[in-house]
């Protein structure tokens, strides 16, 4: 998680620091990425003062143990200017349930991997056939994702013989992935025009108001409704969580 998260960062050209208690690790890291790497673990203040956090914006302590996170960003808050965001990432019930853990170790948004895990396969769940959904302006701005399929609304369609099927859904295409092909290894991300054409198997991101999703589904699948019901493979703790939260929202839940 920490490596992934810091090549993102470093490609957006941030300046980032990487502290890593094994060795070997933070030298592959170091190597393979544009980040300065320091060896060490992350509740040591000698290796917090080192790493310069005076000037920093941002901290996430992402390691496996909840309280390896919790203590480092307890003892890197020691440091921070006042403005620096606080992130750890933590898994454990009786940490999340907690309410005064953030305030007793500082931190200032708390990461639950499979409380990320449920609220997508949820948002996935409840438009049918989408391939992936983003939301932007607290969950007001939906972005999901359709796969152009052979024969379908949207295979072998030029963006501005789209604009009659705007009339009664408002929605702009924000992008299309465009799969590798013959002579092409790599994927292709195309931000489109109006003359672009949709292809066969394209993933197109559509960007609507969530008020409109429904009607948007209603559009290029027709023929689908949101599932009712879920099975999920493996009985350990996310998969638990997981089923908790969709018995939640409605849907039955089967664990196998």
């Amino acid at each position: 998680v920490g490596s992934n998260l810091a090549r993102q960062l470093s490609a957006s050209r941030n300046e980032v620091i990487v502290i890593e208690s094994d060795h070997e690790r933070a030298q592959q890291i170091d190597a393979a990425i544009d980040v300065v790497t320091i060896a060490g673990t992350g509740t040591d203040p000698n290796i917090l003062s080192y790493a310069g956090l005076e000037t920093t914006g941002l901290v996430v302590a992402g390691t496996d143990s909840d309280e390896t996170n919790m203590m480092s960003v307890f003892m890197a808050s020691q440091f921070l200017p006042e403005q620096a965001v606080k992130m750890a990432r933590i898994r454990n019930k009786k940490y999340l349930d907690d309410p005064s853990i953030k305030e007793q170790f500082k931190i200032d948004i708390i990461i639950n991997p499979e409380a990320l895990l449920a609220e997508k396969i949820l948002r996935l769940l409840a438009i049918p056939d989408s391939r992936d959904v983003l939301q932007f302006e607290k969950g007001l701005v939906e972005v999901p994702a359709f796969r152009a399929q052979a024969g379908g609304f949207l295979a072998d369609t030029q963006l501005s013989e789209l604009a009659e099927a705007r009339k009664s859904v408002d929605f702009v295409i924000g992008a299309i992935v465009r799969p590798a092909r013959a002579g092409k290894l790599k994927q292709e991300v195309i931000i489109p025009w109006g003359d672009d054409r949709i292809l066969e198997d394209d993933l197109v991101y559509f960007v609507t108001e969530r008020s409109k999703t429904a009607a948007l589904c209603e559009l290029l699948r027709p023929d689908q409704t949101p599932a009712k019901s879920v099975l999920i493979g493996g009985g350990g703790e996310v998969a638990m969580n997981l089923a908790e939260s969709l018995s939640m929202a409605g849907y039955k839940t089967r664990i196998m």
